[in-house]
């Protein structure tokens, strides 16, 4: 298999249709971590029971919130057989059930011609992973997700490689500083209004329904917030009400005053006002993160 064969499969991986909005990560967090298996020890190989927890926590952590326990089976067993490689014990049926999989000592890794891509081309890890958390994910949970599945990403990317352009969603040009100014050069959350010279300092223009989801770049689809606050929305630990209140999840914990000062304090408060005709976000795109993004006791 050759590089741009590979990055394109990961480029469109088969995932549920996304008719109502929902985020389907299970299977680029299982790539993720198994990408961190091949930089760890040269192979992806791996029973189901090795990948169960893990991969279910991945998805707890970094996924749409979930009742459902034991979530790496799905993407174990639907994974692409042109990237991934599935055997169980002869005569035992192999699907997408926990049990099943668990019965048959189902095992898996990716095929030997991508292990030897990989092998060859440390670097296409780094790319890989880049390109799986960009098109799923926004790049707040690249640091994270990368930490979680032992990915070193400055080591792979030690050998000389030139990154490949791929097709990805383009951004509207002006995006950021029509969101900044409609909220007033302020966090819309708490009201941050740092100026470096002319220009806002430590203030982005977040994406409530996340572009990489197909959210527009649109004033009615973007928050300006603080670094701080941004990270925590993208996180699901803070979110929006339908009323454009701050909610803050039940499972954010603060283990010091200052971090109950800037993060509980804004639980129930409404959003600073924007400036006249400055639309606030859409109903559609705050329910899309409610359900999606924020993380809720469920």
């Amino acid at each position: 298999m050759r590089r741009d064969e590979f990055l394109e499969k990961l480029a469109s991986l088969r995932m549920a249709p996304r008719g109502g909005g929902e985020r389907y990560p299970h299977k680029p967090l299982l790539l993720l971590w198994l990408l961190g298996r091949m930089q760890q020890n040269g192979s992806s190989a791996c029973t189901y029971e090795e990948a169960e927890k893990p991969v279910s926590q991945l998805l707890d952590d970094f996924g749409p919130p979930s009742s459902q326990r034991y979530r790496a089976a799905m993407p174990f067993f639907h994974l692409e057989p042109d990237l991934w490689e599935l055997k169980g014990d002869e005569g035992a049926p192999l699907n997408n059930n926990r049990a099943a999989l668990c019965r048959a000592h189902a095992t898996g890794r990716l095929r030997p011609d991508v292990e030897d891509l990989l092998r060859k081309d440390p670097a296409l890890i780094a790319e890989s992973a880049r390109l799986l958390i960009d098109l799923n994910f926004t790049p707040t949970y690249l640091d994270p997700i990368c930490t979680d599945v032992g990915l070193d990403l400055e080591a792979a990317e030690e050998a000389a490689w030139q990154p490949r352009k791929l097709a990805r969603p383009r951004r509207r040009p002006g995006f950021r500083s029509e969101v900044l100014r409609g909220w007033r050069n302020r966090c819309a959350m708490c009201g941050y209004d740092g100026v470096l010279v002319r220009d806002p300092a430590g203030l982005d223009a977040a994406h409530v329904l996340w572009h990489s989801q197909g959210g527009p770049d649109d004033a009615d689809n973007g928050l300006a917030l603080c670094a701080l606050h941004h990270v925590l929305f993208d996180l699901g630990a803070i979110g929006l009400s339908p009323d454009l209140s701050v909610r803050v999840s039940p499972l954010y914990v603060a283990r010091s005053e200052q971090g109950e000062r800037l993060v509980y304090h804004l639980d129930g408060r409404p959003l600073y006002d924007p400036a006249p005709r400055h639309p606030t976000p859409s109903a559609h795109h705050v329910d899309w993160h409610s359900k999606q993004v924020f993380k809720s006791s469920a």
